[in-house]
């Protein structure tokens, strides 16, 4: 059941939209589309360089020129598999832990490949009646970029 939002509104018009203005600056060495922004002119689609009417033939041809733009099949969503995530593990353990990660680089001489291994668990100390807790948190290889989010408390 869909909600009801009132009367629907339309959110572009192929033949009396505005056109889009893809304004690209630099930014360091990033690209920044902030400038970007809707032309203050009304404009029809064109195909072939020339500007269609609504009429059945143009809405055909803009469909023939939408059925023959490439896909974007390739760009939508998919889930990480574990070596993609192992990756972006290990550029988020350099923020966490930059000490640890650049004297894992130079004294290393060659690159080691991690195996997944158990995390270490350090022992609690029991004492007459009282714990001691570990203060240091535990990584295991199965956090995620969703818990070293949450971690950060961004």
């Amino acid at each position: 059941m869909k909600p009801d939002f009132g009367e629907p509104t339309q959110v572009f018009d192929l033949f009396e939209g505005k056109n889009f203005e893809l304004i690209i600056t630099r930014q360091g060495e990033y690209n920044n589309y902030d400038k970007s922004k809707f032309s203050s002119s009304r404009s029809a689609i064109s195909v072939n360089g020339e500007e269609v009417e609504r009429t059945k033939e143009a809405m055909a041809s803009i469909k023939e020129e939408l059925d023959a733009a490439p896909s974007l099949a390739s760009y939508e969503y998919k889930a990480w598999d574990g070596e993609t995530r192992d990756f972006v593990n290990g550029i988020l353990k350099m923020y966490l832990n930059p000490g640890d990660a650049i004297s894992e680089i130079t004294t290393s001489s060659t690159p080691k490949k991690e195996a997944k291994k158990e995390p270490k668990k350090e022992k609690v100390a029991e004492t007459a009646g009282s714990t001691e807790n570990n203060s240091a948190s535990e990584v295991s290889s199965d956090d995620d970029l969703d818990s070293f989010l949450n971690d950060l408390d961004i």
